[in-house]
């Protein structure tokens, strides 16, 4: 099997961490800056939102392993649409409107001179959305429990998919798509933004905080976050794995840690052999590959929709609680 039809988002590549960073203008953190502008849709409480961010001092890391980032096939069709999960796709929970409270917006990025593609790109996109929600759902039965991304929606409760067009100079980098979307006013602490990228530089890209704390407060259950997959990785597998470093995964104190934001446990969403923190896996009790399309195969480092008291997941940040999820835990307060 090829690397780009993998359903984990990870393994995607053979490039040393240090020289692809700089290649790619991805730094180890990225900082949150003030913006001026509201995209449409959005709040436009911007100062107060940058300012109370900025108060908190934290600024995110990025999941810049290199297995994660290089792009060494042509687009495919089958990869675009989603094919490469094997999740079935989950329609996002219909609320009117579907842009209250904290949620996961999707949006589209376009650079420099190249033609705005949304109309044909965007059914790839709501695809992709879907299938993440299904990776969701379906990891959430596994403990018990229910629990599905938070997706902004449009009027017809279909993922709604902002549209950003960036500068050429931000395509290979993502620090500055990061930057450019923060400057066009996409700072809400409501939001983590999954920018699907019409480029083609990395696989997938995805802002950590490197905060275990277990409550509401910690700084993974707030936004701004950015995340971002390139074309041949718009799948549900490679949106959701960087949607939930965006929501806190995988913590450095995680039992299964590889110190690098990813897990050690072999078949797992954010789990692989060869990344930075550890070249190899500490369990090979996660084999079966459906696990591939599941978060935290043991549910015992970052995700349990109910942990056992006294665990780690019950005193440590949980992803599974987070407000970004519906049935996940309060808002940052």
């Amino acid at each position: 099997m090829s690397p780009l039809h993998r359903p984990r988002a990870a393994a995607l590549g053979v490039l040393a961490a240090a020289a692809l960073a700089t290649t790619l203008g991805v730094p180890s953190v990225s900082g949150v800056t003030t913006a001026s502008a509201a995209p449409s849709g959005a709040s436009t409480s911007t100062s107060a939102n940058a300012t109370a961010i900025a108060s908190r001092g934290q600024q995110p890391e990025v999941a810049d392993l290199a297995e994660e980032h290089r792009v060494l096939q042509p687009e495919t069709a089958a990869v675009s649409i989603g094919l490469a999960t094997g999740t079935a796709p989950l329609s996002p929970k219909c609320t009117q409107p579907g842009t209250t409270g904290n949620r996961v917006q999707a949006v589209y990025a376009y650079y420099g001179s190249l033609p705005n593609r949304i109309s044909s790109l965007k059914p790839y996109i709501i695809d992709a959305m879907k299938r993440a929600n299904g990776i969701v759902a379906a990891s959430a039965r596994q403990t018990g429990g229910s629990r599905q991304l938070r997706i902004a929606t449009s009027s017809n409760c279909q993922p709604s998919v902002a549209v950003a067009h960036l500068s050429s100079s931000a395509a290979p980098s993502f620090a500055k798509t990061a930057s450019e979307l923060t400057a066009k006013g996409y700072v809400h602490s409501t939001r983590k933004y999954m920018v699907f990228a019409d480029a083609r530089y990395i696989c997938g890209l995805g802002q950590t905080y490197n905060d275990d704390q277990p409550g509401r407060k910690n700084r993974n259950n707030l936004g701004p976050q950015f995340a971002r997959v390139d074309l041949g990785c718009w799948s549900g597998s490679a949106a959701a794995h960087e949607i939930f470093h965006t929501l806190g995964a995988v913590q450095k104190s995680a039992p299964h840690s590889d110190t690098a934001l990813h897990c050690r446990d072999e078949k797992d969403l954010m789990c692989y052999s060869g990344a930075a923190g550890s070249s190899v896996y500490t369990s090979s009790s996660c084999t079966t590959t459906v696990l591939d399309e599941r978060l935290d195969c043991n549910k015992n480092d970052y995700f349990h929709t109910n942990p056992k008291a006294g665990s780690y997941l019950a005193t440590h940040w949980n992803t599974a609680r987070s407000s970004f999820l519906w049935g996940g835990g309060p808002t940052y307060g």
